[in-house]
């Protein structure tokens, strides 16, 4: 995500409003960070931090997910515009987001499952993508 957020940030221009993209690297890497050391603590207590952090790091994804629908949709409907010199990493980036993002929902879908309601054969398992 951070490749797309900065070829948006530096390659769009909105008429009027702009959106901010945020870089979130470093939350990102503090929930996983989190999410490991909770996997290795056998007590309940450890699990149940695992399903905070879990619960924390999908909030934040479907945040960026969020955030990627709304670039897409503002770029479709014309509210966001591509400088010429950029229009070719735009485009590139555009067609990222619209591939990553189904994804990014399932990998959403097959956690929550995974975590919160126990269920490891779940329809559809793909790699984590976060």
């Amino acid at each position: 995500m951070r490749k797309i957020d900065e070829a948006f940030s530096d390659s769009l221009k909105a008429p009027g409003d702009v959106i901010p993209v945020k870089d979130l690297l470093l939350v990102r890497i503090e929930r996983v960070l989190q999410i490991g050391r909770a996997a290795r603590t056998f007590t309940q207590a450890g699990h149940e931090q695992l399903k905070l952090s879990y619960k924390k790091l999908i909030g934040l994804t479907q945040g960026v997910r969020a955030q990627a629908a709304a670039v897409l949709k503002a770029l479709k409907a014309g509210q966001l515009v591509a400088r010429q010199e950029a229009f070719l990493k735009v485009v590139s980036a555009e067609a990222s987001l619209k591939h990553y993002l189904p994804l990014v929902e399932k990998v959403i879908t097959q956690s929550r499952a995974r975590i919160f309601q126990a269920q490891t054969r779940h329809p559809d398992k793909i790699l984590s993508l976060f």
